[in-house]
């Protein structure tokens, strides 16, 4: 009982010990901070790849396709009902992306994706990364034009906002409302009826624009708050370069953002139309009645009389209504139709020039629905590249995804599967002698998503404590075992003489996500590593400083100590009271340091910010991570290896000064000076 009286009174009246419990609080601190945020990255990166391709990826290892994948998946949901939830075809190339309603220079290379929509979506968690249809259950390539508008209209009074707040925080206004009285008379008299007509009660007194403009240019800029600053600001002028780059990228979006609107609002009557002239276009392609006479409609030529194909007449049609529903105002004058649910795209978020991000990390559009890219790609489907032509078409973007790596975000376009896939050539193709299919239709990987509960009960069963003492064997991974399961159900199909033929000269390959991403995630948890061994080196300097502090107390406690073994104290019960009093503050500095690491990494992001507000100083720039904020997440595995590093180190610091402690004699402990 006196050693733990011993111990708490040490604590309370030694300032010495207290010191060292800052220490012990502040490396745990340290390392609590430093393992969150380089776990929330290990963790970010992991959920986007994995969203990105399912748990497993089969692929045929070259650009020429694997051929039979809706039979594959068929089978892969016949063998394994219990591991695997869903299956999709996936196909991936490359292409070169133009802007036209940038500039007609603008162009930049991009890998182009082809998925089946919805489908694609019970796979992964792409549909939870789409900006526009991220709360709609089955995203599609053809939403409700209403839908996409609602979306539309949010972010374009978000950027009359933020040019509002820019112009705010730069004291922009006063400059603006002064600068106008010094310019030259015929300058003043053109911005004189348009500050008498402002009110602060008016979109911050710059909702209206000049009454002496034309009516049409009158007509677009009113009240549009983004257009107004910028223009008048730039025409007063300034040298200040964190002005003028913000209130210009808000005036491009701003007039960008209302083309979307203007898009969508011309389209909608036309929607249903469209798809509706597609699917039969597309059913009777499949029907085989595509190329059979248009009822009623027959022309002459030269040649005699030409009669038009069903497909042809359907076509004209779906054709006008793309024109009637499209938009005339890019660069150079070029109109482009709003292209039907065939010709659409969702474009990843994070397209160089698509959007531009704030200070404080806010993504403003720059481009969105209703806006057109072109596409030109080489047709890799086909078995030879020779004398093959580019192609080149305009898709419609339709939606924007976000999968948080900027590999992914920074350079991809998705498309329709079966768009993709015939762009690609790697449909099917027929032969004109016998009218069979020559060559089966292919796709560039198929996406597998693994049941939760088969994952979650295999981890499980190798968690057990038994397995971990090496026991009982450890289970294969749930993921792995999938993956080998797939390559062999790949490898009795490919030897099923009803798909020999196809399979011919294809190699079928099945892996876990993570085995795909096994170098960009194992160099992230390597530095993680190294990050934890450098502060655990730091740390070892608590050890140091608690056995100086020790040292000290046992040489000033001699009488005590000489007291204490006098009255019978053994040398172990002696010992016992340093080194719980080691432990104690040890175990006192963790708790302290995981708390108050807790409640930094729980406000990092709010911290960071008030620090760059104050001192002007920002360690995590929003304007080129795709994150929205810095990534940390707390493990509570490693808070308590963190809390018995801590004791131990309390321990170990105490243990020298105990073990002189209890060999002291008491005589000389007694007579001690």
């Amino acid at each position: 009982m006196y050693k733990l009286f011993l111990c708490f009174r040490y604590l309370r009246r030694r300032f010495a010990a207290w010191a060292a419990v800052i220490a012990v609080a502040l490396c745990v601190f340290m390392l609590v901070v430093s393992i969150s945020v380089m776990d929330g990255f290990v963790s970010k990166i992991e959920v986007a790849a994995k969203g990105l391709y399912g748990d497993v990826v089969v692929d045929g290892k070259s650009l020429d396709g694997l051929p039979y994948y809706d039979e594959l998946i068929a089978e892969i949901k016949r063998q394994l009902p219990d591991k695997v939830e869903d299956a999709s075809p996936f196909i991936l190339t490359y292409g070169l992306l133009e802007a036209p309603f940038f500039s007609a220079n603008s162009r930049q290379t991009v890998q182009i994706a082809g998925i089946r929509l919805p489908e694609h979506t019970r796979i992964s968690a792409f549909g939870q990364g789409l900006t526009y249809q991220g709360d709609i259950d089955q995203p599609t390539f053809d939403p409700p034009l209403e839908h996409l508008l609602e979306n539309i209209r949010r972010q374009i009074h978000q950027t009359d906002r933020l040019a509002r707040d820019v112009a705010r925080d730069k004291g922009l206004y006063d400059r603006l409302e002064n600068a106008w009285k010094q310019l030259p008379p015929p300058q003043r008299d053109r911005f004189e009826d348009a500050w008498g007509s402002l009110s602060p009660e008016q979109n911050d007194r710059l909702g209206t624009v000049w009454r002496k403009q034309p009516p049409e240019q009158r007509d677009r800029l009113e009240g549009r708050s983004a257009i107004v600053i910028y223009a008048l600001f730039s025409y007063l002028g300034s040298p200040d370069p964190n002005v003028t780059i913000p209130l210009r990228n808000l005036y491009t979006a701003a007039f960008q953002q209302r083309d979307m609107e203007e898009i969508l609002v011309r389209a909608k009557p036309y929607q249903a139309q469209m798809a509706e002239l597609e699917r039969q276009i597309n059913q009777a392609i499949a029907d085989g009645t595509a190329d059979e006479p248009a009822e009623g409609d027959a022309s002459g030529n030269d040649d005699g009389l030409t009669v038009k194909t069903k497909e042809d007449a359907l076509r004209e049609q779906l054709n006008r209504l793309t024109e009637m529903a499209g938009s005339d105002r890019y660069a150079g004058d070029v109109s482009f139709p709003f292209q039907p649910p065939g010709r659409r795209a969702i474009v990843g978020l994070g397209l160089p020039g698509f959007i531009f991000r704030t200070e404080d990390g806010t993504v403003v559009r720059m481009a969105g629905p209703g806006n057109d890219i072109v596409l030109t790609l080489i047709p890799f489907g086909e078995k030879s590249l020779t004398g093959n032509l580019l192609v080149r078409d305009v898709f419609t973007i339709i939606d924007e995804s976000r999968t948080d790596v900027s590999t992914v975000d920074a350079n991809t376009v998705y498309l329709p599967f079966e768009t993709l896939q015939k762009i690609n050539k790697m449909g099917p193709q027929i032969d004109d002698e016998t009218g069979r299919i020559a060559r089966p239709a292919r796709t560039s990987q198929i996406h597998v998503k693994v049941r939760p509960a088969f994952a979650q009960a295999r981890e499980r069963a190798n968690s057990r404590l038994a397995v971990r003492l090496g026991m009982e064997p450890r289970l294969r991974d749930a993921l792995d075992e999938v993956a080998a399961d797939i390559q062999r159900i790949g490898m009795e199909l490919r030897n099923d003489p009803r798909y020999a033929a196809g399979f011919a000269g294809t190699e079928l390959r099945a892996s876990s996500w993570r085995e795909r991403q096994r170098f960009l995630v194992g160099q992230i948890q390597s530095q993680r590593t190294l990050v934890v061994i450098m502060f655990a080196v730091i740390s070892s300097v608590a050890v140091v400083l608690i056995f100086v502090i020790f040292y000290m107390i046992v040489l000033q406690k001699t009488k005590d100590i000489g007291v204490i073994k006098s009255l019978g104290g053994s040398s172990m019960g002696v010992a016992s009271i340093f080194l719980g009093y080691g432990g104690a503050t040890g175990l006192i500095g963790a708790v302290l340091g995981i708390l108050g690491g807790w409640q930094f990494v729980k406000h990092i992001n709010a911290i960071h910010d008030w620090v760059g507000r104050t001192y002007g100083f920002h360690v995590w720039n929003r304007e080129w991570f795709m994150f929205d904020e810095i990534p940390a997440q707390v493990d509570a595995s490693s808070l308590l290896s963190i809390a018995v590093g801590a004791i131990i180190a309390g321990l170990l610091g105490s243990l020298i000064p105990a073990i002189i402690a209890s060999h002291m004699q008491p005589v000389r402990a007694l007579r001690y000076e």
